[in-house]
């Protein structure tokens, strides 16, 4: 254990966050506590849609969205996000926690973490530390991910 202030940031100041939910409320709230406990640039979008428009400029290190949102839910978003950047750690946040749906966003879009929204906000902190301290596949940039060509599976 490390001797730090209770306050000091500790995660990687260069890093950033997409923060993907339709609630201002929980966006703000897991917003706060990731800048302050980890010093991560993170940015929010209310919708998969305007996500997936952030993903054009914006290669952030690690995703946080909700599942239920309106329009794309948070399965199709992830589906879509895996096919432009498939190395990016992703974490699912829900109000109605359901086991097969955690085992499929795990074991088909290689979800990092599956969790609740009533996750303290300072447990979500800690998973994005974990998952920032692993070592990452250098990506081409969303440019790049935006002009790659994506694969079709025969026989679907």
């Amino acid at each position: 254990m490390t001797n730090r202030a209770p306050h000091e940031p500790t995660g990687s100041p260069g890093s950033t966050v997409l923060l993907v939910d339709d609630e201002p409320d929980i966006l703000l709230g897991y917003k706060m506590a990731l800048e302050n406990g980890l010093g991560v640039r993170v940015e929010t979008a209310r919708s998969g849609l305007e996500a997936l428009g952030c993903l054009t400029t914006l290669r952030p290190d690690i995703i946080v969205s909700d599942y239920r949102m309106p329009v794309m839910d948070g399965m199709e978003f992830f589906t879509r996000v895996r096919g432009l950047a498939p190395h990016i750690p992703l974490v699912m946040l829900t109000a109605y926690p359901d086991s097969d749906l955690a085992a499929t966003a795990i074991a088909r879009l290689g979800v990092s973490r599956f969790f609740s929204k009533t996750i303290a906000p300072e447990q979500l902190v800690e998973e994005v530390r974990r998952l920032l301290a692993r070592p990452r596949v250098p990506s081409p940039g969303p440019a790049a991910a935006a002009k790659a060509p994506t694969a079709r599976r025969s026989g679907s």
